[in-house]
């Protein structure tokens, strides 16, 4: 009888151990999920119909210079807690970097573009006649290709809408 009462006892022990864990548990998720859900309250949404946070592609426009901008000084503000002449000072500093960066921008566009010149002409010194014609073919398409920026991806790359060159029967399908 007596062990029948230890293992009764064993088996509650347990029992009220686990639903205080379980209990303790389902209390820190509701207070994390609740916390969570009061930061989105407060954090400031981009306008309805600009997502911000990614690069290009469908639904996904890239922000223009004051879009970014306002989130630059927007951020800066929140954080240092800027005076409304601090922040006009800060606009000024962030359009000065600004065009130094599309400066660079730009001039590293000429590198690449001679980079990928130099590639096509050395590739063509070790292709046959068949694989010359194919690879104007490829350089044609991909000098057609540009962004909204007039900028050309990457020689020979893949686009970022997942194509993997089926297509032109290489790739995934053989």
């Amino acid at each position: 009888m007596k062990s029948n009462n230890k293992t009764w006892f064993a088996a509650v022990l347990v029992l009220v151990f686990a639903a205080g864990a379980l209990g303790g548990a389902l209390i820190g998720y509701n207070r994390a999920r609740s916390t969570v859900a009061a930061q989105c309250a407060r954090a400031p949404r981009p306008d309805k119909d600009k997502i911000w946070m990614h690069k290009g592609g469908p639904g996904r426009p890239e922000p223009d210079k004051e879009q970014i901008k306002k989130m630059f000084l927007s951020r800066i503000t929140e954080e240092l807690t800027l005076t409304d002449e601090q922040v006009q000072k800060a606009g000024a500093i962030f359009d000065a970097q600004h065009e130094q960066l599309m400066g660079m921008r730009d001039q590293m566009q000429v590198r690449f573009q001679a980079i990928e010149d130099d590639t096509v002409e050395q590739l063509e010194v070790i292709l046959d006649a068949d694989q010359k014609t194919k690879l104007e073919k490829l350089v044609k398409e991909h000098r057609a290709m540009r962004d909204k920026n007039g900028h050309r991806p990457p020689l020979f790359m893949k686009d970022r809408r997942g194509n993997d060159g089926a297509k032109r029967g290489h790739g995934k399908g053989k």
